[in-house]
């Protein structure tokens, strides 16, 4: 595909060149003109697009509502699809609190799915499984098309507003807002294993997962310099639903915290990947959201560069940065 998106570019560069120029076969000199086979070897093997979704959104508000019906109509991303590939991205993240039960209705939470909660979010509530299954394979389908990898994060400790409904009328759920204390009980660990595990094994053209740390989980020791709960938290529902999977998929791990003052974060994720051989990423905020304002990394989102995370360098994953709307295209 890459092969021939460049040829369509020489010769178009070339078609410009002789506009004005009388020729016999105008095709036949632009090819005939290309005599130099060309190599190119990517730079950066990660080059990802982030994309917010306007469902379970991170900070719903007018603009969320607004495009809540554009970015579930699979022609303007057949578009977005053919951009990213035209540019060479070969990534995309897209990114809700709590995006899984609008992919899947977990076996053992019946209750627990999401298909018609969208009025809170600009939809009418009339969305139904079917809808949202086809949306969702066919999606990532035209990713694969495209040579594009896609990959669904999300802020971590959620339910569903269904889960809340059917199962603890304490939970905290995306309608909730993205700060504060999560639900951490162990029916909730088991359903946020059980929803991440059965998503990966419904589609199969889902690339990979994301998860973040540091969002909703302010009892379990959120802002502190102890991400113990934290990281045990991941450990058991988001690296057990990698586990439990019936297939391999890539991890992004947005490493929001500075990893002060003990390597915590990093030891958990390279005992994970040393045990599983699961392909991580681990991402930093390259100077907070204000990626472009200093080609230099001054300061990580949450504190400090985030350099333990890459001194000494990690053999077991690799480091990507996210800019303000788009990933840093690199690794370290």
């Amino acid at each position: 595909m890459y092969g021939l998106l460049e040829l369509a570019r020489r010769i178009h560069l070339m078609c410009d060149e002789q506009r004005g120029h009388s020729f016999e076969s105008p095709w036949a000199t632009v090819l005939t003109g290309i005599t130099e086979p060309l190599i190119q070897t990517p730079r950066f093997e990660y080059r990802a697009l982030k994309f917010n979704l306007p469902w379970s959104a991170y900070r719903p508000g007018n603009a969320t509502r607004l495009n809540f019906e554009v970015c579930r109509n699979l022609t303007y991303w057949t578009e977005f699809w053919d951009m990213m590939a035209y540019n060479r991205y070969n990534k995309l993240t897209v990114w809700a609190m709590h995006p899984w039960p609008y992919m899947v209705t977990p076996a053992n939470f019946s209750l627990a799915d999401s298909y018609n909660d969208t009025v809170f979010w600009g939809g009418d509530g009339s969305e139904t499984s079917e809808f949202w299954h086809h949306f969702w394979n066919t999606l990532f389908s035209l990713a694969q098309d495209r040579a594009i990898k896609p990959y669904v994060v999300d802020w971590n400790v959620f339910v569903s507003e269904g889960y809340k409904s059917a199962y603890d009328t304490t939970a905290m759920t995306d309608h909730d807002g993205s700060g504060g204390s999560a639900t951490v009980t162990p029916l909730a660990r088991k359903y946020g294993r059980e929803i991440i595990t059965q998503t990966i094994n419904n589609y199969p053209d889902l690339a990979g997962i994301g998860i973040t740390l540091g969002d909703r989980m302010t009892n379990i020791r959120e802002g502190s310099s102890n991400l113990k709960g934290q990281v045990d938290w991941i450990e058991d529902v988001v690296f057990g639903a990698l586990r439990n999977a019936n297939r391999t998929v890539e991890l992004i791990y947005r490493a929001a915290l500075d990893n002060q003052p003990t390597p915590t974060v990093r030891d958990s994720i390279e005992k994970f990947v040393m045990e599983t051989a699961i392909k991580v990423w681990v991402q930093l905020k390259f100077n907070w959201s204000h990626g472009h304002s200093c080609v230099e990394l001054v300061h990580a989102h949450g504190g400090g560069t985030g350099s333990q995370y890459w001194t000494p360098p990690s053999k077991y994953y690799k480091m990507v940065c996210n800019t303000l709307g788009t990933h840093e295209m690199g690794r370290r």
